[in-house]
């Protein structure tokens, strides 16, 4: 039977939902797995754009923030890349299940050039 659910539950439902994965980090997701010409990388830039917003449920305000600056000090590093991917397997790991083991490396390309050339601000 159907229940009332006032508006501030279907927002904060529906953010709930999309900051686990984005619908549209899914949809690149599958326009690279149909061989999309930019594929995971353009994925990865696309949601780097927008983890600072995409705290998991459950976690904390602060516990994201020192999530996103150990990224930070993973990103400054030169080879970290399996660390990169362990950050997001671990803090977004609905969004890592869709890239396939042999697109990880263009996953973490995409993250880096974003941060390389529009900065990492959290």
């Amino acid at each position: 039977m159907f229940q009332g659910i006032t508006k501030n539950q279907i927002k904060t439902n529906e953010h709930s939902r999309a900051g686990a994965c984005p619908t549209f980090f899914r949809a690149l997701c599958q326009t690279a797995r149909r061989g999309g010409k930019r594929g995971y990388f353009l994925a990865a830039h696309e949601l780097m754009r927008s983890v600072p917003e995409l705290c998991p449920d459950g976690m904390g305000v602060e516990d994201w923030n020192h999530q996103l600056a150990s990224l930070d000090k993973l990103l400054d590093s030169t080879d970290t890349d399996e660390e990169i991917w362990a950050w997001f397997k671990t803090n977004l790991p609905r969004c890592t299940s869709l890239v396939p083991v042999r697109r990880r490396s263009s996953f973490v390309s995409g993250v880096r050039v974003l941060v390389e050339t529009q900065g990492f601000d959290h």
